[in-house]
């Protein structure tokens, strides 16, 4: 028998699906044990009794279904779950039979591929702390957010941000970008490139970026300037960089739209980075614990993007993942053929760094650990060595 009962796994399987539409099965490993989540949506598969442990109520049915193969295998809601569904979550009910056409679905891959794209995002972002916006939750124009000082970080899809009264969000119909996220003092454009490097539209990319910024009007002062983007993992970082550099487009490259993308993997490092990013003021504190604020430079000084210099040596913090300040750092040693920067980084990051850069850069680890002890993320002193 299956009890859903608020906290469970089953539970939050049916509220995740119910605003994600579906998920990829190869994300389920972003959930926790891979293995008993597997057991879990296999055994929702087939035929269980089901109980709601608030009301007693008993069922027999199926919860899940799964289709597709390879990247497009695919976890949804089975009709059987709808009723309830809306007695375990009536807000969730209606906020998934209105964004889903009443439980109906295209079997177009690209229709897939877009609702993996935000499923990834909404996976991760709650393993990382931050709040996705689900039925009931205040609107990205409420209080909280017109001061951009939530309590704590939100995500907003991009089809929720299309329903708030602002005229061109539809006509844009957001390129590539998956949505909004809000944490204190900052406001980031999330994109998810999955398994292929990324590809940026230029002008359509501008425009989202433009009405992005509409809607927090005037909650923000300035246009949105930094990203997100996720990935499968540090070598799609890698290929991202490699096309933007080589393509010298730079309207449409990412670097001529956003000054800072932080790169996310779809890994553990990449949950443990978001919530790094989320907290206030993470990065002056993590340069003040890196450098001695005598060496502290301010990184327009000298053009080079640099954030510390010791009369000997240029160092560069990559703790951020921002391959938007890699992209411009390999420009500008392009004319400075003699100089070899240091740059700060994390041990997953290392070898991307190095294929990127070669031998213009010398490395050096810092343990996440370290830096979340620093941001008061962790209070334990016997963690292993990230």
């Amino acid at each position: 028998m299956i009890n859903l009962r608020q906290g469970s796994h089953a539970y939050l399987l049916l509220r995740l699906l119910a605003v994600t539409g579906e998920i990829p099965m190869k994300i389920v490993r972003m959930l926790g044990s891979e293995r008993s989540w597997k057991v879990l949506i296999y055994r929702m598969n087939t035929v269980q009794k089901v109980r709601i442990s608030d009301t007693d109520e008993r069922f027999e049915c199926r919860l899940l279904t799964i289709g597709g193969k390879g990247r497009l295998k695919t976890i949804r809601l089975h009709k059987a779950a709808l009723p309830i569904l809306e007695k375990i979550d009536p807000w969730a009910y209606d906020y998934y039979m209105e964004s889903f056409g009443g439980h109906h679905f295209s079997g177009d891959d690209r229709h897939i591929d877009r609702n993996h794209r935000v499923a990834e995002v909404m996976v991760t972002c709650m393993r990382a702390g931050v709040l996705v916006y689900q039925p009931g939750h205040p609107d990205i124009l409420g209080e909280e957010i017109q001061s951009l000082d939530p309590p704590r970080p939100y995500f907003y899809v991009g089809r929720d941000l299309k329903k708030l009264d602002v005229s061109e969000l539809n006509k844009t119909k957001f390129t590539r970008v998956v949505g909004l996220m809000v944490s204190p003092g900052e406001c980031r454009a999330v994109y998810n490139c999955r398994d292929k490097p990324m590809e940026w539209l230029g002008r359509g990319e501008r425009k989202a970026r433009q009405h992005l910024s509409d809607i927090l009007m005037p909650c923000a002062s300035h246009m949105i300037d930094t990203a997100v983007l996720f990935g499968l993992d540090m070598d799609i970082a890698y290929l991202t960089l490699e096309k933007a550099y080589k393509s010298r487009k730079y309207e449409s490259c990412f670097h001529g739209l956003y000054s800072h993308i932080h790169f996310v993997p779809f890994d553990e490092f990449g949950i443990r980075l978001l919530r790094i990013l989320t907290v206030r003021d993470w990065e002056e504190q993590i340069l003040d614990m890196l450098f001695h604020p005598n060496i502290r430079i301010r990184r327009i000084m000298y053009g080079l993007g640099m954030d510390a210099y010791d009369g000997k040596n240029w160092w560069f913090s990559h703790l951020d993942g921002d391959i938007g300040r890699l992209l411009k750092l390999k420009e500008k040693l392009q004319n400075e053929t003699s100089m070899i920067v240091d740059i700060v980084c994390f041990p997953y990051q290392q070898e991307m760094l190095m294929k990127f850069f070669g031998n213009k850069i010398r490395t050096h680890l810092v343990d996440m650990v370290d830096v979340e002890r620093e941001l008061g993320l962790r209070e334990d002193e016997t963690e292993d060595d990230s």
